[in-house]
Parts: C-alpha cells; sequence; structure tokens
C-alpha cells in the first residue's frame, strides 16, 4: 500500500501507508506539481505540473521516462482510462508507430488515455503511448 503526492517543491513522492517511508522521490518538473496518477499497478506513474507538463516517470529507477505533453498553461489535473472495452481503442492515434522506440521501462501505455484539465479551460486528451492529442473539450 503506497499514497503518492507531489507539491510545491517541484517532487513527486511515494510513501509507504504501513511505516510512512518514502523510498521514492520523483523529479523533473520546473514549477509545482499539482497532480499524479500510477498506470495500472503503478510501476510507471504519470504527473502534472503548473510547469505546463506532463511527465512519465520510472518508479524502480526513479526517473523521467518522457514528456508525455507540454503547454503554455497550468495543467491542474490529470485522469488515466483504458480503452481496451471502448470503441476508441481501434483508433490508430492509440498505438504507437512501427518507428517510434520507447524505453523497456515503459509499461502498460497501450490503449489508455490520458486527460489533462488545463488552467486555460481546456479538458485534453492524449493517447499515452503515442502521444497524439486525441480530443480536446473547453
Amino acid at each position: 500500500m503506497v499514497v503518492l503526492s507531489g507539491g510545491a517543491d517541484l517532487r513527486l513522492k511515494i510513501w509507504s501507508a504501513e511505516d510512512g517511508s518514502s523510498p521514492v522521490t520523483l523529479t523533473g518538473h520546473t514549477r509545482g506539481v499539482t497532480d499524479g496518477c500510477p498506470v495500472e499497478k503503478g510501476r510507471n506513474v504519470i504527473s502534472v505540473s503548473r510547469d505546463g507538463q506532463c511527465k512519465l516517470f520510472d518508479c524502480g529507477q526513479s526517473k523521467c521516462l518522457t514528456t508525455i505533453a507540454k503547454y503554455d498553461t497550468i495543467i491542474n489535473a490529470c485522469a488515466i482510462q483504458s480503452l481496451s472495452d471502448v470503441n476508441l481503442a481501434k483508433l490508430d492515434i492509440l498505438s504507437s508507430s512501427q518507428n517510434e522506440t520507447y524505453s523497456e521501462r515503459e509499461v502498460a501505455t497501450e490503449n489508455k488515455i490520458v486527460a489533462l484539465a488545463c488552467e486555460d479551460g481546456f479538458l485534453r486528451l492524449l493517447a499515452l503511448r503515442s502521444r497524439k492529442q486525441v480530443k480536446n473539450y473547453q
């Protein structure tokens, strides 16, 4: 059992709910972290920040794997949804192209959408694996 936290100190931390220790600290944002969520069982985590970035982290190595998206606005919240049982999962945009390479440390990002709630009033939906925008709602 773990708890994920992010804050104005630019860091995302993973805490043990059993003993309160924090064995993992994730860094990479340049402004305060506003939200974060695990990808499936938590080997990877995404986070969003006041710097307008959505990042994908590897918890086991405590490092940022990639920046999923960058906007000129604060990202206030994020959520991940699996689309394996939804018709949108058939869209080509959800899968990566054969020319793209990903770290072997990136796990379970296929057929997932990440929703980003932005300060500019837009909800942006991106395919997590391909990093492509699927929808934009105002």
